[in-house]
């Protein structure tokens, strides 16, 4: 089984009171809440359910808890703690430790180094005082909206590029006045970024959905076949927005949607929108989503990997999905090269 089982459970049962390390007056949630890349983290932080230690860094049983605050399930978040890979020694994250056949152990990863400014390559300590990441693509997806990242203009701006683009955002009888993203709104939103988005993960290909000169051609050689690389190029991001329309969106006469105020309360403020309520969700959640993008978001490969889980999986329970996906990714190549970067290389 690709997963260690008995591990991510201890994990998730350390972390569940949510609460992370001891923390400094340097790591005040003030000092970066708003500089978060990822609007999930940056949810957890500002709610205080992750809280950094003095140096940045959580652990995964941490990571763990804070994720059920969203209403997921152990297993996925257990899933999603896998992104804490390092231990605590390793400041600049030259190391990553995951997989199959990765050491026990308690692992973390700095929550306060995920900016492209963080890199190595711009000195050994960052500008707000923390070790630099030498390996910065391992945080980030295969490919992404850019929608909070610096380099792609004002916060504002990159808001606007993202949700203006027509077909995200549209009116229904079920919510009178302002836009609202549905599912359909999600799947091009989803496309939009497959073609134009930011492509500096790992797991990412080049901007014809090859190979040659790809992030991934770099950190997984030993992936050369494209039904393996495409899928893995895709997962990181549709679980990202799956997860998010799970988690809040509103639901009346059976249609889901996301209100344009809500998503600015998220993205903007980093808060949970007004109303929210915690619901219970994970893995097949997830999954199904996934599946019903098929023909829609430009994630076919994806897709189909999900109909296959759930055609053979019909009644298996959250960690038999995650192990079923966590076989899936292994498959793929997500572990076989273990490629990364040291601090001045």
């Amino acid at each position: 089984m690709a997963l260690r089982m008995n591990h991510i459970l201890a994990l998730v049962a350390c972390g569940s009171i949510g609460h992370g390390l001891r923390r400094s007056s340097k790591t005040t949630r003030d000092n970066y809440v708003k500089i978060l890349p990822c609007p999930g983290l940056a949810l957890l932080a500002n709610a205080d359910h992750l809280r950094p230690d003095e140096e940045g860094m959580v652990d995964d049983s941490s990571v763990a808890g804070s994720v059920m605050a969203f209403g997921t399930s152990p297993a996925f978040a257990a899933l999603l703690a896998s992104a804490a890979a390092y231990t605590k020694e390793d400041v600049h994250q030259e190391t990553r430790l995951s997989g199959p056949g990765a050491p026990k152990g308690t692992k973390y990863f700095n929550l306060l180094t995920l900016q492209d400014a963080d890199d190595c390559k711009y000195g050994a300590t960052t500008k707000r005082g923390y070790a630099c990441n030498a390996n910065r693509q391992f945080s980030q997806h295969g490919f992404s909206t850019q929608l909070l990242d610096p380099r792609g203009g004002n916060k504002r701006f990159r808001f606007r590029k993202v949700f203006k683009e027509h077909g995200v955002l549209e009116h229904i009888p079920e919510h009178k006045g302002e836009k609202v993203l549905t599912f359909a709104g999600l799947c091009k939103l989803l496309k939009n970024a497959r073609l134009t988005g930011d492509l500096s993960g790992e797991n990412a290909l080049n901007r014809t959905f090859g190979l040659s000169s790809s992030m991934s051609s770099k950190y997984h050689p030993s992936v050369t076949e494209l039904s393996k690389a495409l899928p893995l190029s895709m997962y990181q991001e549709v679980w990202a927005w799956a997860s998010l329309m799970i988690a809040f969106a509103r639901e009346k006469n059976g249609v889901r949607y996301m209100p344009l105020s809500d998503l600015k309360t998220i993205f903007f403020d980093g808060q949970f929108p007004k109303g929210f309520q915690k619901q219970s969700w994970g893995m097949r959640d997830v999954t199904e989503m996934t599946m019903k993008m098929k023909g829609l978001s430009n994630t076919d490969e994806l897709a189909i990997a999900s109909e296959d889980i759930l055609r053979t999986l019909p009644d298996a329970d959250e960690w038999t999905i995650a192990a079923a996906w966590g076989q899936k990714l292994t498959e793929w190549g997500l572990f076989t090269d273990k490629i990364s970067n040291v601090k001045g290389a």
